[in-house]
């Protein structure tokens, strides 16, 4: 994480944390309706691939992508939902 992206990060309102495992069907509209451009800056979304075997994870990174400095993508082995959380609580 670069220094203008960690201070971006602490001065955030709210972080939301989405546990995404196949939900390719229904990640992006979610995300499209988390992502209005008069409340995206105030946000710190944090989305955890569980080891989705779907289009999961390249949904993510795509909104990523789309707003570096408001959503993170972590990808990892599929451990269930409490390792997703444990993971995202480790998040600054």
């Amino acid at each position: 994480m670069t220094a203008a992206n960690a201070k971006s990060q602490t001065s955030k309102t709210l972080t939301i944390v989405i546990p995404a495992f196949n939900i390719q069907d229904y990640l992006e509209r979610n995300l499209i309706s988390i992502t209005k451009k008069e409340i995206i800056d105030e946000l710190d979304i944090i989305i955890v691939n569980d080891g989705s075997k779907d289009k999961t994870l390249d949904v993510a990174k795509k909104y990523q992508k789309k707003y570096p400095n408001s959503i993170r993508v972590i990808d990892k082995e599929n451990g269930g939902h409490g390792s997703v959380i444990n993971i995202a609580m480790t998040m600054e």
